[in-house]
């Protein structure tokens, strides 16, 4: 067996044995009533809701995930990497896929798998990642200003109710120890480097041209977005992925008995709390969207809280699980396609040595 069978074959392993812990850690934070089994629990959320808006969900988040792929293709042009809508589109999925057990860490590993199939390197595509990060970070405030806007005194009586600002450490503790923690890290980095530069200049030299490097592709990266030739179709495909993930929750709303005589705004409210909960992740190792989400529904539109965190549960699960079967799918092809990429790279260059 050559060497790249078998390293196509460690990774096909790494990949089922990446989708089977996701599967099983979804599983294992289930939380049911005491003598109910956790299937019976999911069993019985699923037989209540409406299936059709649920798959639409489904169907909304993966067109989603399609318009982010073809966004990236935009933004790799003027870089003249002229990459495929596949390629792109199952590096993006692949993301996913990590970024569900490495918070962030998809972000590196499409930029990774990025260069396999299309060798753009992985210090250019990391600063193409960040341009569009910061690009939906615009988007994401303007829709939370939206619906700030037009739910004004029901978001600040939330915010008031849920004490969400304690949980984030504003006004005890926790921010000013972290602050702490943070200065003294970098303190102990520039210890570091003034170390090294002194008893290992050759290896110092060494890293830091690695890391101009590095820096120099995502500053030519991040400077895409300024050289855009199709700016308009950019700032569509932006507003477009952040309408589909409203729409999303909106459809996931009309899937459950609980939830489905709320209207458009109230999804918009929904939607912008779900939105400050990924960014503000809470202590404690349970998940702010599944704590936030709920007190949202409860607070705000007086839905049981039992009921509130079965709609969580489902919503966040199966918009998940789509993503993790579309993601393994890409996976998978993706791993294929650089197997067959590598092989016939090794009989293109046998032949050449024959010749």
């Amino acid at each position: 067996m050559t060497k790249q069978r078998i390293k196509f074959f460690i990774n096909l392993l790494v990949s089922f044995g990446l989708a089977g812990l996701l599967f099983y850690l979804s599983y294992d934070t289930i939380e049911t009533a005491p003598g109910q089994s956790k299937s019976d629990y999911i069993w019985g959320l699923w037989q209540e809701t409406n299936k059709l808006p649920l798959f639409l969900s489904g169907g909304l988040i993966l067109l989603s995930h399609m318009i982010r792929a073809e966004r990236w293709k935009l933004l790799n042009a003027p870089l003249n990497y002229k990459i495929s809508f596949s390629n792109s589109y199952h590096s993006v999925m692949s993301g996913y896929i990590v970024n569900l057990l490495i918070p962030r860490g998809g972000e590196l590993y499409r930029c990774y798998m990025l260069n396999k199939l299309e060798k753009v390197p992985v210090n250019v595509s990391i600063g193409t990642v960040i341009a569009e990060r910061a690009a939906d970070l615009v988007f994401l405030l303007l829709l939370i200003g939206t619906s700030f806007f037009i739910e004004f005194e029901k978001l600040l009586f939330f915010i008031k109710e849920s004490k969400i600002l304690e949980y984030v450490g504003v006004g005890n503790s926790f921010s000013s120890n972290l602050l702490f923690i943070a200065l003294a890290g970098i303190a102990l980095l520039f210890v570091l480097i003034f170390f090294v530069k002194k008893v290992k200049p050759d290896f110092y030299n060494k890293i830091a041209g690695k890391i101009k490097n590095l820096l120099i592709g995502i500053r030519d990266g991040i400077g895409s977005i300024l050289r855009l030739e199709k700016r308009a179709l950019f700032i569509i495909y932006s507003i477009l992925i952040w309408v589909l993930y409203y729409l999303m929750t909106y459809a996931v709303m009309k899937a459950f008995p609980e939830t489905n005589q709320l209207g458009l705004v109230a999804a918009l409210s929904v939607f912008t709390i779900g939105g400050i909960a990924m960014t503000l992740p809470l202590p404690g190792g349970i998940g702010s969207y599944h704590v936030l989400v709920p007190l949202g529904l409860s607070i705000l539109y007086q839905i049981d809280q039992s009921e509130a965190k079965g709609f969580t549960f489902i919503f966040h699960s199966f918009l998940t699980l789509v993503t993790i079967l579309a993601g393994f799918v890409s996976l998978i092809y993706a791993q294929i396609k650089i197997h067959r990429k590598n092989v016939n790279e090794v009989v293109e260059e046998n032949t050449v040595r024959s010749e």
